[in-house]
């Protein structure tokens, strides 16, 4: 892009591991460099575009050149219908110990990224915590003192009793992922983003379900573990979705809802 105007009067940019865009003022106008589309865009005092090129090709979100073409998808076979899977989908805290072949979980993230993305961004990012590895095993007893922490109840053996049972859910979760959302440039995307990053957990429920698991996701006190970021090698500007355990379930929960009726609204 040339731009037909006197050199640059300000700049910015975004400080961010995989930036949306970045731009400078040049002049009356602003210019974007987009590179979530990978173009380079001019707009002027008015809004008025005054001038668009495309860059190298830069692939969208994650970085990574390889994309997947949605016409090329390979879909899992299953008897399991869209509306059973939603009507039977639970969220589980207890599930048996039985385990989950790592093939199961491709298949729960190969769903989740085909979520609704406005913009393309692809902000979500999955860390998978394997179950007796060390990692599960720190993440265990930081949970654990961080619970016991945040228990209001004054009882030593309350506080305890309520850390154990955080703890004994880390460690004998079959399956353990925690799961975040990258912000955008303003605060419009970084919400559009989150909304996307939580429909990604939601077709990990609805896939679960087809591969006759359940799915427990909380945003309790398993977020909120001091440095948690840093020690799973996300970024602290990552905002937190949740951890996500799956498995078996020991018991299916009953639940219930308003009728739809009660919160539609038709109008002509």
């Amino acid at each position: 892009l040339q731009p037909k105007a006197p050199p640059p009067t300000g700049t910015f940019a975004v400080s961010s591991p995989r930036p949306t865009y970045a731009g400078c003022a040049v002049g009356g106008a602003l210019v974007f460099v987009y590179a979530a589309l990978g173009v380079l865009v001019a707009v002027g005092p008015a809004g008025a575009l005054v001038g668009l090129t495309w860059l190298v090709s830069e692939p969208r979100g994650t970085g990574h050149e390889m994309k997947l073409d949605s016409g090329d998808v390979e879909i899992p076979a299953s008897s399991v219908s869209v509306y059973e899977a939603i009507f039977r989908r639970r969220n589980v805290k207890e599930l048996t110990g039985e385990a989950v072949p790592r093939e199961t979980l491709e298949r729960l993230f190969s769903a989740a990224i085909w979520a609704p993305n406005h913009r393309l961004t692809e902000p979500t990012r999955f860390f998978v915590v394997e179950k007796d590895g060390p990692m599960r095993m720190r993440i265990a007893e930081l949970a654990w003192q961080t619970k016991y922490d945040e228990v209001t109840n004054p009882n030593p053996e309350q506080k305890r009793r309520s850390a154990d049972e955080t703890r004994d859910r880390v460690l004998s979760a079959p399956a353990m992922v925690y799961v975040y959302s990258v912000p955008g440039l303003i605060a419009e995307i970084t919400r559009e983003n989150y909304a996307s990053s939580c429909c990604a957990v939601q077709n990990m429920a609805l896939a679960a379900v087809a591969e006759g698991l359940h799915l427990g996701w909380t945003t309790g006190s398993l977020t909120r573990i001091p440095s948690l970021a840093g020690i799973l090698g996300a970024d602290d500007a990552w905002t937190m979705v949740g951890a996500v355990f799956l498995g078996q379930a020991v018991e299916m929960p009953t639940t219930q809802r308003t009728p739809h009726s009660e919160t539609v609204t038709w109008l002509e």
